[in-house]
């Protein structure tokens, strides 16, 4: 008999805390929504940097922000696109690589959502390129520079 009490004693706390853990659980989801992301790519696009991205659920979520840093420099945002929804495809292309340094450098993005409550998280995967930007294009966004 005492065995017996012990374990329904134990099958009570095991259940005390599965409950206080889905708790938890559900307040976070509440909190932060729930967005997978399904991937996050980037390709060269004829010198300008192709993003794309998939996800497969959105549930309180504003936007995404997308960061790019040239090769061991530092992140700054590029972009903010509104959320559109349930399993929705997104794309981006930056057009400004050829501002930042010489051809064969290598750009990191990286994806931030925020919700509509301003919490904000980063996807997991950052996506790195090296886009080729031809001379011309390099020169002539020069000159265009130097006449704004």
């Amino acid at each position: 008999m005492f065995v017996f009490i012990s374990g329904m004693k134990y099958i009570r706390a095991m259940r005390n805390k599965l409950l206080a853990s889905l708790i938890v659980l559900v307040t976070v989801t509440v909190i932060y929504g729930i967005t997978k992301v399904e991937y996050f790519t980037a390709k060269d696009n004829s010198g300008q940097v192709l993003l794309e991205w998939q996800t497969s659920a959105e549930v309180d979520l504003k936007e995404f922000t997308i960061y790019r840093a040239p090769l061991y420099g530092t992140f700054s945002a590029i972009a903010t696109i509104p959320a559109k929804g349930y399993a929705s495809y997104y794309s981006y292309t930056d057009e400004n690589t050829y501002k930042e340094t010489a051809s064969g450098t290598v750009f990191t993005y990286k994806l931030m959502m925020t919700d509509n409550n301003g919490n904000w998280a980063w996807y997991n995967t950052e996506v790195k390129v090296s886009p080729r930007v031809s001379d011309i294009k390099r020169t002539w966004g020069s000159i265009k520079a130097m006449f704004r």
